[in-house]
């Protein structure tokens, strides 16, 4: 039998695409992901962390006019 867990590892591993800071409504800050499973936002807004996983970058940049609106 033989670990794979090295290999699941880099498939999961997501690398940085673009960093978001603004002080539109109240100030939010984000960090979009993108990896071999898709792709991922997290949003700083509120005090309070947002995650979402998205199929392409256009969704995750939806994500966040929604969420500050």
């Amino acid at each position: 039998m033989t670990n794979n867990n090295n290999n699941n590892a880099k498939e999961n591993s997501m690398i940085k695409i673009d960093t978001i800071h603004s002080t539109y409504n109240g100030g939010y800050s984000a960090n979009l992901w993108k990896g071999t499973m898709g792709y991922r936002v997290d949003i700083q807004y509120n005090s309070q962390t947002y995650v979402y996983y998205c199929t392409n970058e256009a969704d995750c940049y939806t994500a966040i006019s929604n969420l500050t609106k």
